[in-house]
C-alpha cells in the first residue's frame, strides 16, 4: 500500500515528521517497507502563457513562442514543438536553471538560430503523466509564475506499507487515517460529505437477482446515463492516482479505483449498452469462456463465480471484468457496481488464473460489508462533477428463497456485519503485557480504533469491559485480539522490560534475565559452526605438551610443571599445532589419509615479565586429499589456496579487513627456528593488529614430528578475532553494471593484493567489486617483474551509467597506479 503523505494529511491533522509518522506506523505493526520523495526536482517550472505564436523561420515544425511568466518581467522567447500550442494557453514552463525529473538541465539554448529561454512541457516531461501527445494544459484560472509544485501540490512524500494479510482495513486511505488518529490521539474525518441520496434523473434499473449463495450475499449497483467519456481526468485525480501506484486510463475506470483507495471498496463499471436486461451473481457454467481486460480469454470451472447478464459473463467476480462491457472513451451509460465476497469463498481463485488484481487482494483479505452503498454514492458524486450525466436509482440485489434457506445466508452475512462482542479483563491485561491502564485509556484506544464498547464491572483495581469489534476488523474475535490492539496503540516500546520466571527444582519461580550479545562481537560457536560446514572436525587435546614438540615449532620459552602427568605433558603449550600434528601422526599411523582438524582453546605465552598471558586461540590443518575416494571423479591434495580459503572465511565472518604480508613467521621474537614454508606461509594483520598466520609445514619440521606432508595449517588469536565489524544492508541495484579488466607489469616484490586494495581506495563509489584474476611471470614480462590482472566492476544505484565517465575513472586510476607502484599498463 502506498500512502500519499499529503493526501493522508487530508483525513487527519497529524503534526508528526516524516520519519517519526513511518516509525510510529511501523511500530503498530504496518511495517513501513520504504519512504520515497516525489516532487519536481526543481521550483523553476511555473505557470506561464503563450501571447504570442509565429512559425519558426527555419523549421516546419517550430513554433516561435512568446510567453508570459506574470510579473514585472518581459516576456520570454521560446521555441517549441508541440502541436498543440496556441495563443492564450497557460501550460507549464521550464525556466532556465530547471531540472526536469529525468534528469534534463533547462538553459538558454539557440534552435535553429532562434533563441529558446526555456522549455515550455508536456506532462510526460514533468512526471505527472505516463504519455502525453502535447503540451500540458492548465486551467484558465492558473496564477501566472505560480510553480507547479505548489499548484497541484507535487512536494509530496509517498510511503510504502507492507501490509499483514490480517490488516486489509488499511488498505485504503480511511484505514490508515483511523490509525494514524488512534496513534495521535487526533479526531480524523471523511475529507468529503457523505451523500446518501440522490435526485433521481432517470427510473431506470437493472434487476440483480444474487445466486451463488454465501460467495456473494451483497451487491448494490446504479445506472448513470449520459457521461462524457471523452474528456480526460482532471490532474488532481491522476495525480492521487500516479502516487498510489495506479495507471490512470479514463474518467469512469479512474474513479471507481480512486474511490477503492479512498474507502477500500472494489468497484467496477459496465457499459450499460452492453448488458442484456439484467445482472445474474452466479456459478460458472463448466467449460464457460470469458476474456478478461487484459485481454486473456480463460475458461471457467463449476466452481468459479462470474457476474453475468442474460447471455453471457461479463466479469469473474470480485478479481477482472470482462473485455465485453468495458467501459471506453464512447461509453454513454453505465452501470456502477459494487458487492461484498466471502473471503474464504474467493481466497485463491485470481492465482489459479495467474491473476492478481487491486480488488482480489482486497477480496481475499476481507473487505467491509457495509460499504457498498457508501462507495456506489462517492463514485457517483465524483463521476457527476467531471463527467456529468443522469443519476439513477440504487439497486440492491435479491437472493433467491431457494438459495437463501438452503445456504443459510442470512446468518453467515450477519456474522461478518454484526460480530459477537467480547470480553475484555483488566487482569489479562495486566498479566499478558506486564503493564496496568485505567479503563478510560483502554476506552480511548478502543473507540478510536472503531470499537463500541460497555464497561460491566468495575472495582478496585479492577474492570471488564464488553467490546463488540467494527465490521471491517475480520482479525478481532477474542480477548487476546483485544490485548494485542492494546500494545500496538499504547507502544511496544513503552511496555516495561521483566526477566523470564523460571521454575526451580523446589518449583519456586526465579527471575533469568536474558544475556545481551553485541552484534560486532562473533562467537566462538559462530567459528566452529562455519569450520564444520567446510568439512573440518573438531579434536579435543591436553592443554599439557612435550618440550620437544614446542620446540620443533620453536618455543622454548614455555611454562614447565614441577609434577607433570607424565613426561611428555610436561609444558604448558603456547601453541595449539603440536596437538594437532600429534593427533594427525596418531591417525597417519593408522592408515587414515585425509585430515581437516581444528582444535580452540588456551595456549599460555611466557612475558619477558615472568607473567603468564593466557590467549584464547583457534588452530587448524589440512592434508591429504580434499574429498573422498569416488569413482567417477579424481581427488586433488589440499594445497595453500585452500587453506587461505578457510582462513578468508573465517575472518569475512567477523567482517574485519584483512592484509597478507608473506615472509616467515616466527611465534616469539627470540626465537630463530622457522618451521614453516617459507614460500607457502603468510601473517595475518585483522585491523591494523597481528592476528596470527597460516601456511604450510616446512619440510624440516616435517621429518622432525615425523610425519607425511604437506600439512597446511593455521593458528588465530581469538581475542582480535571476534571484534569485527556489524554487517550493514545495501540496496540492490536494478541498473546494469560495466566490468573492465587492467592488467599491469610491476615488481615480484609487490603483493597483487596491494594493487586490489589501492583499485578499491581510488576507483570511486561506483565501484562495487575488484579481485585478481591472473597472476603471470614468464616471456613477454620483464626479469624480477610479473603481471598481475584485476577485474573490475561498476554500478550506479540510482542511474545506467555512461561510457565517458567510466573512461574517464579508469583514466586516473591506471595514472595513480603507475605513480604508486612505479607499473606500467599492460596492453
Amino acid at each position: 500500500m502506498r500512502i500519499s503523505v499529503s493526501w493522508l494529511r487530508e483525513w487527519v491533522k497529524f503534526d508528526w515528521s516524516i520519519e517519526t509518522l513511518a516509525h510510529k506506523l511501523s511500530m503498530a505493526g504496518l511495517e513501513v517497507d520504504a519512504v520515497e520523495r516525489v516532487s519536481l526536482a526543481s521550483q523553476h517550472i511555473v505557470v506561464a502563457e503563450v501571447i504570442e505564436c509565429v512559425k519558426h523561420p527555419k523549421a516546419d515544425k517550430l513554433t516561435l513562442c512568446q510567453v508570459s511568466v506574470g510579473g514585472s518581467e518581459s516576456s520570454l522567447q521560446v521555441v517549441c514543438g508541440a502541436p498543440n500550442v496556441k495563443v492564450g494557453l497557460k501550460v507549464p514552463i521550464a525556466m532556465p536553471g530547471a531540472v526536469l525529473p529525468n534528469g534534463m538541465k533547462i538553459k538558454e539554448s539557440k534552435l535553429r538560430g532562434e533563441l529558446s529561454q526555456g522549455m515550455l512541457c508536456s506532462g510526460e516531461e514533468i512526471g505527472i503523466e505516463d504519455r502525453s501527445e502535447g503540451l500540458l494544459e492548465l486551467p484558465a484560472d492558473s496564477v501566472l509564475g505560480e510553480s507547479l509544485s505548489s499548484l497541484y501540490g507535487l512536494d509530496d512524500t509517498i510511503i510504502e506499507v507492507d501490509l499483514t494479510p490480517n490488516r486489509a482495513d488499511c488498505l485504503s486511505m480511511v484505514g490508515i487515517a483511523r490509525e494514524v488518529a488512534a496513534l495521535s490521539e487526533v479526531p480524523w474525518q471523511y475529507p468529503f460529505k457523505v451523500v446518501e441520496t440522490f435526485e433521481h434523473s432517470h427510473q431506470e434499473v437493472r434487476p440483480v437477482s444474487l445466486q451463488a449463495g454465501s460467495v456473494c450475499p451483497l451487491y448494490r449497483g446504479r445506472i448513470i446515463k449520459g457521461i462524457n467519456n471523452r474528456i480526460q481526468s482532471p490532474i488532481w485525480l491522476k495525480e492521487k492516482l500516479r502516487r498510489a501506484g495506479v495507471r490512470p486510463i479514463n474518467p469512469v475506470v479512474d474513479v471507481t479505483n480512486y474511490v477503492m483507495l479512498e474507502i477500500g471498496q472494489p468497484m467496477h463499471a459496465f457499459d450499460l449498452a452492453k448488458i442484456e436486461r439484467s445482472i445474474t451473481v452466479r456459478y460458472a457454467d463448466s467449460g464457460e469462456k470469458i476474456i478478461l481486460l487484459d485481454g486473456r480469454e480463460i475458461t471457467l470451472k463449476a466452481n468459479d463465480v462470474v457476474i453475468a447478464d442474460c447471455d453471457e459473463p461479463l466479469a469473474l467476480a470480485g478479481i477482472m471484468g470482462g473485455v465485453g462491457s468495458a467501459v471506453l472513451e464512447e461509453t454513454q451509460d453505465i452501470f456502477l457496481e459494487a458487492a461484498f465476497f466471502d473471503p474464504v469463498s474467493i481466497s485463491g481463485k485470481a492465482r489459479s488464473y495467474g491473476l492478481h488484481t487491486d480488488s482480489s487482494h482486497r477480496f481475499e483479505r476481507g473487505v467491509c460489508p457495509g460499504l457498498q452503498a457508501l462507495a456506489i454514492n462517492r463514485a457517483t458524486e465524483i463521476l457527476l462533477d467531471i463527467v456529468g450525466g443522469q443519476p439513477g436509482p440504487m439497486v440492491e440485489g435479491e437472493m433467491p428463497d431457494s438459495v437463501a434457506s438452503e445456504l443459510s445466508n442470512s446468518v453467515e452475512i450477519d456474522s461478518y456485519l454484526n460480530p459477537d462482542p467480547i470480553h475484555l479483563y483488566s487482569k489479562n491485561i495486566k498479566r499478558l503485557l506486564g503493564i496496568s491502564l485505567a479503563a478510560e485509556k483502554i476506552e480511548g484506544i478502543l473507540s478510536r480504533l472503531g470499537m463500541e464498547l460497555h464497561r460491566e464491572t468495575e472495582q478496585e483495581n479492577d474492570y471488564s469491559l464488553r467490546v463488540t469489534p467494527p465490521s471491517f476488523r475480520f482479525d478481532i474475535r477474542v480477548e487476546v485480539d483485544l490485548i494485542e490492539e492494546i500494545a500496538r496503540i499504547v507502544g511496544y516500546d513503552d511496555l516495561p522490560k521483566q526477566p523470564m520466571r523460571v521454575v526451580g527444582s523446589a518449583r519456586k519461580a526465579s527471575n533469568q534475565p536474558l544475556g545481551v550479545r553485541k552484534e560486532h562481537i562473533s562467537s566462538l560457536h559462530d567459528f566452529k559452526m562455519l569450520l564444520v560446514n567446510i568439512g573440518y572436525s573438531e579434536v579435543i587435546t591436553y592443554s599439557f605438551v612435550d618440550e620437544q614438540s614446542l620446540s620443533y615449532i620453536g618455543d622454548s620459552k614455555a611454562l614447565t610443571l614441577k609434577n607433570p602427568i607424565s613426561s611428555e605433558m610436561k609444558a604448558m603449550r603456547t601453541s595449539l599445532l603440536p596437538g594437532l600434528i600429534n593427533t594427525l601422526k596418531y591417525n597417519q599411523s593408522r592408515q587414515k589419509e585425509r585430515f581437516m582438524l581444528f582444535e580452540s582453546g588456551l595456549r599460555f605465552q611466557v612475558e619477558e615479565s615472568g607473567d603468564l598471558t593466557q590467549i584464547p586461540t583457534l588452530s587448524g590443518l589440512v592434508s591429504g586429499s580434499k574429498e573422498h575416494v569416488f569413482w567417477s571423479k579424481k581427488s586433488g591434495c589440499f594445497d595453500f589456496y585452500d587453506l587461505k580459503g578457510h582462513v578468508m572465511s573465517l575472518i569475512q565472518l567477523a567482517m574485519g579487513d584483512l592484509s597478507f604480508v608473506q615472509e616467515m613467521i616466527q611465534i616469539l621474537p627470540a626465537s630463530d627456528q622457522k618451521f614453516l614454508h617459507p614460500g607457502q606461509s603468510c601473517k595475518i594483520m585483522l585491523n591494523n593488529q597481528y592476528l596470527g598466520f597460516f601456511g604450510a609445514l616446512h619440510p624440516k619440521t616435517l621429518t622432525k614430528f615425523d610425519v607425511d606432508g604437506p600439512i597446511f595449517l593455521f593458528e588465530i588469536n581469538l581475542e582480535v578475532l571476534k571484534v569485527g565489524k556489524v554487517s550493514k544492508y545495501n540496496r540492490l541495484s536494478k541498473y546494469p553494471s560495466v566490468k573492465r579488466d587492467l592488467a599491469f607489469v610491476y615488481e615480484k616484490s609487490i603483493l597483487a593484493d596491494s594493487i586490489c586494495n589501492h583499485i578499491a581506495a581510488h576507483a570511486g563509489p561506483c565501484l562495487e567489486n575488484v579481485s585478481i584474476f591472473d597472476v603471470y611471470e614468464g616471456q613477454g614480462v620483464e626479469k624480477d617483474n610479473k603481471s598481475g590482472a584485476c577485474a573490475l566492476t561498476f554500478r550506479h544505484p540510482s542511474r545506467t551509467l555512461k561510457e565517458e565517465e567510466i573512461n574517464l575513472w579508469i583514466e586516473k586510476l591506471v595514472e595513480s597506479i603507475e605513480d604508486s607502484f612505479s607499473a606500467k599498463l599492460r596492453i
